[in-house]
């Protein structure tokens, strides 16, 4: 518990730190870019408040973790929800810069804004896909579908079985972002689609495999079941 006062009063510093830089800002700055590095959008800066925002909202999650009873389970939840504070600290930061050197709308800033954003989301899936079959059966963290939380044996295959395709969607992800910002910055918007694209198939992927363990299961069960009431009559 006391790590996670620490790391969520690092974020809080690191808020206010961003809050009072916002405060220098023009009045007016680019808050959006397209796929090109070209503003889009300008407004407010204290629009860009709203990332290191969400990394103390998610600091302060950690707490959440110790309600697990599970020492393991607790372990890597403070690892996730560290991996992802860190990553909203950065963004926030690498936002902060470049719209402080853009102003107008049709500035045109060169920056490989989908390796910056898809690459680490991708590590975090890798991340996250490697420590999956290590988390036990409980209602706050993984892969939580009314097939998993009813059995723990559909939690364990489901987990093991979304690790490897969590990987398999990071390592895919994650060649995109830097083959495509590699090849031509205009096409570094696929990396973004392949993402997202990846997520959601994991996603479905998972649930079904959930659900068709599941009801295997409750097959094998009642066959079973019913193979012993037979023996017991005979």
């Amino acid at each position: 518990m006391k790590t996670a006062i620490i790391y969520t009063a690092l974020s809080l510093l690191n808020l206010i730190a961003f809050l009072i830089g916002v405060a220098f800002l023009p009045d007016t700055v680019a808050i959006h870019f397209n796929a090109k590095g070209i503003v889009d959008g300008v407004g407010s800066p204290w629009v860009l408040v709203s990332v290191p925002a969400a990394a103390t909202i998610v600091s302060a999650g950690l707490c959440i973790a110790f309600l697990s009873h599970n020492e393991r389970n607790r372990k890597l939840m403070c690892a996730f929800v560290y991996a992802v504070s860190a990553i909203l600290i950065v963004l926030g930061w690498v936002f902060f810069a470049l719209s402080s050197q853009t102003q107008g709308l049709g500035d045109k800033i060169n920056f490989p804004f989908a390796l910056v954003t898809v690459l680490p989301i991708s590590l975090l899936l890798l991340f996250f896909g490697n420590y999956m079959p290590r988390i036990k059966q409980n209602a706050w963290f993984g892969i939580r579908t009314p097939a998993t939380l009813k059995n723990e044996q559909v939690w364990t295959k489901t987990h093991r079985v979304g690790g490897y395709a969590f990987v398999a969607a990071g390592f895919v992800s994650a060649v995109s972002s830097i083959l495509f910002t590699c090849i031509s910055g205009n096409l570094a918007y696929i990396s973004v689609i392949v993402l997202l694209a990846a997520l959601v198939t994991v996603c479905l992927y998972t649930g079904i495999y959930a659900h068709v363990i599941f009801r295997k299961i409750v097959k094998d069960n009642g066959e079973e079941a019913e193979q012993s009431e037979n023996m017991t009559e005979n």
